[in-house]
């Protein structure tokens, strides 16, 4: 499990969050569950990477107490234009909602994507639409709000992607 720390903010707020890969196989579920708990004791939440590449399926998504999916970049990628992609995409974000595990859109690159994952039911994205990776600084992007308003760069709506 590789993890990432972020510093504790206000009470109730996490204090980082452990990601389980898709190329990380897991022998001991029993084990990998009791370390995810102990970490979510700690105030860490628990992240499935890439989900729907490699080992990161629906067997870790049933079995384990996961916070968060990230839904694999491959399977984002034109599904504006895919029939099929659309169908998966709605069914994961349907499953999620039903776990209460939330859900991030990775690699969205354009408004298509954007707007038919938004008709699916997600609401939390990562991808060049919104930021193109850069070393030791984050831009300031607008929220997008789930209501499908752009609220500009009013600064109380601002973000850190």
């Amino acid at each position: 499990m590789k993890r990432s720390h972020f510093s504790a903010g206000a009470e109730g707020e996490h204090a980082g969050a452990g990601y389980l890969t898709e190329d990380e196989r897991i022998s001991d579920p029993g084990h990998v569950q009791g370390i995810i708990q102990e970490y979510n004791r700690l105030g860490f939440l628990t992240a499935l990477d890439d989900f729907g590449a490699g080992y990161a399926g629906l067997n870790l998504m049933a079995n384990l107490p996961l916070d968060l999916i990230k839904i694999d970049m491959q399977l984002i990628r034109v599904v504006d234009r895919s029939h099929a992609r659309q169908v998966i995409i709605a069914g994961l974000a349907a499953m999620a909602r039903a776990l209460d595990i939330a859900v991030i859109a990775e690699g969205v690159g354009t408004e298509g994507e954007l707007q038919t994952l938004r008709a699916a039911g997600i609401s939390l994205f990562q991808g060049y639409l919104f930021a193109k990776p850069e070393i030791e600084r984050l831009p300031a992007v607008p929220m997008l709000l789930t209501d499908g308003v752009d609220r500009g760069n009013e600064p109380q709506r601002q973000t850190r992607l």
